[in-house]
């Protein structure tokens, strides 16, 4: 299953992926693209050539591709296939990509962080203007009409502490599944999973 954290730059999806993967149980989903990389700290993405994003491209290597017009040329952006049968992938992405995913995988979800312009501003004080300006553009077509109040988009507006956010996915995501495999649980599915069941347990 795959969850696709989104929001417009300076949002702070980055920040929670990586918290997400570092700090909870959630696998990464590889992203592979043709941007440059920024610094030694950009490590969010596989880096690879257009040849070689091309070469992957034609054997089929990825799940979905997305490419940006940028004030440097054509980026290009691709989900690497993988087992996501048993297990929660984390990655970032546009809606168009929640949408795309979404009928590829029903199950997955959408964390949309919505956050205020000025905050997002203070949080990029390094971005170039004309950047940071192209980017807002691009953010305003994705993000003006994007619908979320459908099931599988948790929303988080304002400002959240980045454990707060993934806690919260998390009670999500428990109840959702218990709710889904109530009768499994309630005939074992703990133990078949190595739960302890405590009513087995003696009290003393």
């Amino acid at each position: 299953m795959i969850i696709v954290i989104t929001g417009r730059q300076g949002s702070g999806k980055s920040t929670l992926m990586k918290h997400m993967i570092e700090k909870e149980f959630y696998g990464k989903v590889e992203q592979v693209t043709t941007r440059p990389k920024r610094d030694e700290n950009d490590n969010d993405y596989t880096f690879v050539t257009d040849a070689e994003f091309k070469a992957m491209e034609d054997h089929n290597e990825f799940i979905e591709i997305r490419r940006y017009e940028t004030a440097s040329g054509v980026w290009s952006y691709g989900w690497k296939k993988q087992n996501f049968a048993d297990f929660w992938y984390v990655t970032i992405g546009d809606p168009e990509l929640w949408k795309r995913i979404k009928k590829k995988y029903p199950d997955s979800k959408c964390i949309y962080l919505d956050l205020d312009y000025d905050t997002r501003a203070k949080r990029c004080p390094n971005r170039e203007a004309n950047e940071w300006i192209r980017r807002e553009k691009a953010d305003d077509s994705l993000y003006s009409a994007f619908n979320t109040d459908v099931p599988g988009i948790y929303t988080f507006t304002g400002e959240h502490e980045i454990e707060d956010v993934s806690g919260k996915v998390g009670e999500l995501l428990m109840s959702e599944f218990i709710l889904k495999h109530k009768d499994d649980i309630e005939n074992g599915l703990w133990n078949k999973l190595g739960f302890v069941d405590s009513r087995n347990i003696p009290t003393l």
